[in-house]
């Protein structure tokens, strides 16, 4: 755990969603996606593919509370919630009474949890605001990891691949014209039978030059 004192004066913030559909083989899967957020925009994000089924508001309330535990283990004082599901946001700010037996020990766990904070504050957004946590949410119901399973998913940015033909020098295929058939099994043949990881590299160095 972080030493506290670090986020005394630090607002934190908390995007969440959670989502259950029908899996492939007709089972109900459960994903929750997290992103906590620091004040120099760090990001912290994190899937979780929950091990029994559930519904759409018990997810949702999943993601909340997984959030909040992530963020009072690190040490975060003051942390804003953010998510996209009006019915969750409302029960907890009081707006709305939680009429569903099945959400009322999760309402009074995130009652409970809002208490470690310092200052909480929770409130509504868009859910094209909330895309990060979204897409967290499908990778993991995707996944469906079976319990303590783990892993590790990296997302890199990467430039459009561009080919070494400059599209300037394209032509366009006439009516009359034929497509060239690629030579690569005269080639190979013209080696004749000596090593085969030999022919196979000749083949695709003499395919792939431009």
């Amino acid at each position: 755990m972080s030493d506290p004192k670090i986020f005394e004066g630090q607002v934190w913030q908390l995007f969440f969603d959670g989502a259950s559909r029908i899996g492939p083989q007709g089972h109900v899967i459960t994903g929750v996606g997290v992103v906590l957020v620091s004040p120099l925009n760090y990001m912290i994000p994190r899937a979780f593919s929950l091990t029994e089924p559930c519904s759409n508001n018990v997810a949702e309330y999943n993601a909340l509370l997984i959030g909040m535990l992530i963020a009072d283990e690190i040490g975060v004082k003051n942390l804003e919630a953010y998510g996209d599901s009006k019915l969750i946001i409302n029960q907890v700010r009081g707006e709305y009474k939680v009429r569903h037996e099945d959400l009322v020990p999760y309402y009074n766990a995130t009652i409970h949890m809002a208490e470690r904070f310092r200052n909480f504050f929770i409130d509504h957004i868009p859910r094209q605001q909330n895309a990060h946590a979204d897409a967290l949410v499908s990778l993991a119901a995707s996944l469906a990891l079976p319990a303590g399973a783990v892993e590790k998913v990296l997302v890199y940015n990467y430039d459009l691949y561009c080919p070494k033909i400059a599209f300037e020098n394209y032509q366009k295929p006439t009516r009359d014209s034929k497509p060239k058939k690629l030579q690569k099994r005269q080639q190979v043949q013209s080696l004749g039978i000596g090593d085969s990881r030999t022919s196979t590299m000749h083949c695709m160095k003499s395919c792939l030059r431009i």
